[in-house]
């Protein structure tokens, strides 16, 4: 004679598997780092600093061009701000490269202020429209972008993944000094 075992485990197990699951998505989301071999010229692009000023492509051409993509909901962004500020403190006095931290305009100008004045980074911040940023191929987030001094693409990366956060700056500053080197 069988008896049967009445027990919570079927109930327990489906929540395992859906906390497993959701975990298992998370780090996937953010494991997807990745660089992406670009070349060739890069296209013309105009933006807004925060100040007001408007950023022409035909005035940074000749210098190293480091465009760090962001928006305010994306977490990876915001989380790479301090170190993008190191970065940015490291070639502060080189007039030959210049790292802007741009929206990449899926909100409103006024929105991506508003979120950076409650912050204190010391970033030159500008807002570029969302067809400008897809002109230069801006489809996921964080996405950085190096154009080197005869306006070619150098470099691209997307994404962030925490175990590397550290490394992935540093890459960002070797390619930099390769693009400088052109």
């Amino acid at each position: 004679m069988k008896t049967k075992i009445q027990t919570n485990l079927p109930k327990i197990s489906t929540w395992v598997l859906i906390l497993l699951l959701i975990t298992n998505l998370s780090f996937n989301l953010n494991a997807q780092s990745k660089t992406k071999k670009v070349s060739g010229k890069a296209p013309e692009f105009t933006m807004k600093s925060f100040e007001g000023e408007v950023i022409n492509s035909e005035d940074l051409k000749g210098k190293v061009i480091l465009l760090e993509f962001w928006d305010t909901y994306c977490s990876p962004c915001i989380k790479l701000m301090p170190d993008f500020e190191k970065l940015t403190a490291k070639y502060k006095n080189n007039d030959n490269v210049v790292i802007i931290s741009v929206n990449a305009g899926w909100e409103t100008m006024e929105k991506a202020k508003a979120f950076i004045e409650k912050r204190n980074f010391n970033l030159y911040f500008a807002y570029m429209e969302k067809k400008e940023a897809r002109k230069l191929k801006v489809r996921e987030l964080p996405c950085t972008i190096i154009i080197d001094k005869n306006f070619e693409y150098s470099y691209k990366h997307i994404g962030l993944n925490e175990e590397t956060e550290t490394e992935i700056i540093n890459e960002f500053d070797e390619q930099i000094q390769l693009a400088l080197s052109k």
